[in-house]
């Protein structure tokens, strides 16, 4: 097991896509470490980092049993 933080993650992201001309609009960091409760972060939105910081949902828990796979 690895584990880190979001704002170490985030770092790297951001080092990462430097200078990129082809940038996500979005990158979402999700905790899959418990198996019955996963949580979601965006960690970055159109350049902007943690853009939910200030919102009333900073993040998302979800169940993973309830997702439906698609494609």
């Amino acid at each position: 097991m690895a584990l880190s933080n979001h704002w170490v993650i985030y770092d790297a992201a951001e080092a990462a896509l430097a200078g990129r001309p082809d940038r996500p609009d979005e990158v979402w960091l999700v905790d899959t470490t418990i198996s019955t409760g996963w949580t979601a972060w965006c960690l970055i939105r159109d350049g902007v980092g943690f853009p939910d910081d200030e919102t009333t949902y900073r993040y998302w828990d979800f169940n993973p049993v309830e997702l439906v796979a698609v494609g």
